[in-house]
Order: structure tokens, then C-alpha cells, then sequence
């Protein structure tokens, strides 16, 4: 499929949601991702969902690969023997006064859990956010975005929301 075709077809039958680059990316490697026509571009995105290992590391690829082959996913209804040995390792890394993991499916629910978590931890609703910042699209973090037209509709959700400029901490 072409980057035109592709671009008709998701424009057609999904919500825009974001503004997106007019290309359609088909493959990435490293730090390369190509599109439907072959061209290369040296990456450089930094917003959701960033390969910070960079694209289809053999070492990740392979672990996944193993991991589909065995069980691809299971509610965490059920103990897993791969989600205990990550949330031990991740503790050793982590601070002291960390002592379990919490896994998130997303940016957004990572956002919505920490706000949570510091509302009940604090017995506070006062939240300090960055100017700028967007923090994802489920209710709290929209209630958290500094963008207005983004925030409007859910401000009401956590109306004592600061936000000041980066670095001003």
C-alpha cells in the first residue's frame, strides 16, 4: 500500500485524533524507520510510545518472539511467572522507598494510576503540572493537559490544577 493509499484509508475510518506526518512508516530498524515507498529516515520522534532500545532490537524481538510462542497474555487474575521475575528485577533498581511494581498497559494509565495514587496518598487534590505537558487521554490526565481545548471538558475533574513552566522546580 502506498503512503497516499494509506494515508486515504486511516483518514477515512479513524477519529482524528492527532495530527500525524504525511508518512505511512512500514518497517524500523535501530534507529531507521522506512515507509511504503523505501525511504529511510533516522528517527527522531520523542513522543508516545518511543523506542528507547530503538526499532526491532534482535534481543527484544527474539524475547518476544519466545514469550508469544509460550503465552501471549493472561489477566493479571492469575500469577505469572515472567510478570513476578520483572517486577523483582524492577524493584532492585528502584529506590528504597519502592517496594512493589504496578504495570500499566499505557502513558495514560500510568498518569491516571499516579494521580491516584498521590490523591490517596496525600488525602490532597492540589496537582502541579507542566505548562505544555500532555499527559495522555483517558479523564484524569485530560483533566491535567495544559492545552485548553483539550482540558475544558474535564477540568471540572481535578480544578485545582497548577501548572508552571519546566525547570521551575
Amino acid at each position: 500500500m502506498t503512503t497516499q493509499e494509506t494515508i486515504r484509508r486511516e483518514d477515512a475510518f479513524q477519529i482524528p485524533t492527532y495530527s500525524k506526518m504525511p508518512v505511512a512508516l512500514e518497517r524500523g530498524e535501530n534507529c531507521y524507520v522506512w515507509d511504503a515507498e523505501g525511504e529511510r529516515y533516522l528517527d527522531f520522534y520523542g513522543g508516545h510510545c518511543v523506542a528507547l532500545l530503538g526499532h526491532c532490537p534482535p534481543r527484544v524481538v527474539k524475547a518476544v518472539q519466545e514469550q508469544a510462542a509460550r503465552l501471549v497474555f493472561y489477566s493479571n487474575a492469575a500469577y505469572s511467572p515472567v510478570r513476578a521475575r520483572a517486577s523483582e528485577r524492577l524493584m532492585q533498581m528502584a529506590p528504597d522507598a519502592m517496594a512493589q511494581a504496578f504495570f500499566c498497559n499505557s502513558g495514560s494509565e500510568a498518569n491516571e494510576t499516579a494521580l491516584k495514587l498521590a490523591r490517596t496518598s496525600t488525602e490532597k487534590s492540589g496537582l502541579v503540572a507542566m505548562e505544555g505537558g500532555f499527559h495522555g487521554r483517558t479523564l484524569g490526565p485530560l483533566a491535567a493537559t495544559h492545552a485548553e481545548k483539550y482540558r475544558r471538558p474535564y477540568a471540572d475533574i481535578l480544578p485545582e490544577t497548577h501548572f508552571v513552566p519546566f525547570a521551575d522546580a
